[in-house]
């Protein structure tokens, strides 16, 4: 079918806009709570990760998976006994991370740990990026370099989504740095993991599956696609300026 130049340039106006439509690339980082009393919340993801990964490829997302423990640092930032597993597309690296877990020590920055994993991980430019915080302790302490906006500021200028997995009655501590809309904030109750892990995780997973589609597409078009077009779309305006003067 031979197309004008007129259908040729609306059609290329269409792809461009559509681009962007669904997101269906991401990178889940898990970043948890080192301290002695979240045993649990680790045995939790190793028995886990599979479900979660499964439920999220069956919604047509294809995922990367990535998990640090934290205490005062971030990561093997200066304490070795901190577990890291940096993005992998292989779900057993992230069980073994998980598994046998020497969780210590009772002062947890979780602002700064926060923050350190929008540098800490090999985030994807093409992907959708959701941190997933747990812990069991109110924020800031006393060794957070950040404050609740600023975490907040941060992770809206990263395009990071931010969910945090703590107590109920610790919301507060995150209202303007957990990811938001209008009638959804990206606050879970770590009691529920604890008390009832499977619904917890149907719940977690329903609500990260419906961010990640709701994302436009990190993913660019092609430098010669852009290329493509400005040439078309500009023959298309010459021919125009060529009837107009004719």
């Amino acid at each position: 079918m031979k197309l004008s130049l007129k259908s040729s340039a609306a059609a290329l106006l269409i792809l461009s806009s559509s681009s962007g439509m669904c997101a269906s690339v991401a990178d889940i980082a898990f970043v948890i709570d080192q301290s002695g009393s979240m045993g649990s919340e680790f045995n939790w993801l190793s028995s886990s990760i599979e479900t979660i990964n499964q439920r999220v490829s069956d919604a047509g997302i294809t995922a990367r998976y990535a998990v640090a423990g934290y205490e005062r640092d971030f990561g093997s930032n200066g304490d070795d006994r901190n577990i890291y597993q940096d993005f992998s597309s292989d779900i057993t690296d992230i069980t073994n991370a998980t598994t046998d877990v020497n969780t210590y020590g009772g002062n947890e920055y979780s602002y700064n740990a926060a923050v350190d994993g929008t540098t800490g991980f090999a985030w994807s430019d093409s992907a959708v990026r959701v941190m997933i915080l747990i812990t069991d302790e109110r924020s800031p302490q006393s060794g957070d370099n950040y404050s609740e906006s600023e975490v907040g500021d941060i992770m809206s200028d990263g395009d990071f989504l931010l969910n945090v997995i703590a107590p109920s009655r610790f919301q507060e501590n995150w209202d303007d740095a957990a990811y938001s809309t209008d009638n959804y904030l990206g606050f879970f109750d770590l009691d529920l993991l604890r008390d009832d892990p499977e619904t917890f995780t149907t719940r977690l997973t329903e609500a990260k599956i419906e961010e990640i589609i709701n994302q436009p597409s990190p993913v660019p078009l092609p430098a010669a696609f852009w290329l493509f077009a400005t040439g078309l779309l500009g023959l298309f305006g010459f021919k125009r300026n060529s009837r107009s003067t004719t």
